[in-house]
């Protein structure tokens, strides 16, 4: 069982397979036992989550036949919305890398290959659904985003990606709510 203790310290969300056996799904609980366990996710497998900061709502992420999603639903009952949802790739996709919510609680904030297989770009959410934004540049043939951070006021993310040439990882920032992307480091060392 994985389990967590919101931040107000009130209620205890935790993956289990409580209701069948190797089904792994989503509970919350009170931390004091005061009700049952209720489950909180929409389907099964499911594989992480994280609760935001002001104890309202759980980001979970889960996996199926047809790839990764991730859902949000408030910390306290089912009420699930997808958040990338769009059409489903021909050929698999959204296969996710990672995901978080932002400072503030408004946005998450994912990396996967959601609009073209295979090809990891980093992408932004309101944390109650809505449109996703690709924040990541245009990269270069077999480039990909693999990490990111979310700056603590919420302003800007940096992301490493080797967006400009293949295999050559450099990192770039930019505003949370989409824009200019900034290269922060300086020439890299080439090899003799």
């Amino acid at each position: 069982t994985v389990w967590e203790i919101s931040p107000n310290g009130q209620t205890v969300v935790y993956i289990a397979d409580q209701q069948f056996d190797g089904v792994m799904e989503l509970y919350s609980t009170p931390i004091n036992g005061s009700s049952p366990p209720v489950k909180i996710s929409s389907s099964a497998d499911v594989i992480n989550f994280e609760i935001s900061s002001d104890s309202q709502r759980v980001v979970y992420r889960t996996s199926s036949a047809s790839g990764q999603d991730i859902y949000s639903t408030p910390i306290d009952q089912n009420a699930n919305v997808q958040l990338n949802k769009q059409p489903i790739l021909s050929n698999g996709g959204d296969n996710l890398l990672s995901f978080k919510i932002g400072p503030d609680n408004s946005n998450v904030l994912f990396v996967a290959d959601h609009e073209i297989t295979g090809v990891f770009e980093l992408f932004s959410v309101p944390l109650t659904g809505g449109t996703v934004t690709k924040l990541s540049g245009t990269l270069v043939a077999e480039g990909d985003v693999n990490t990111f951070h979310i700056s603590p006021d919420n302003a800007y993310v940096v992301y490493r990606a080797d967006q400009d040439s293949d295999d050559v990882f450099e990192i770039y920032s930019v505003p949370l709510a989409g824009g200019a992307i900034t290269k922060l480091n300086g020439p890299l060392a080439t090899s003799p």
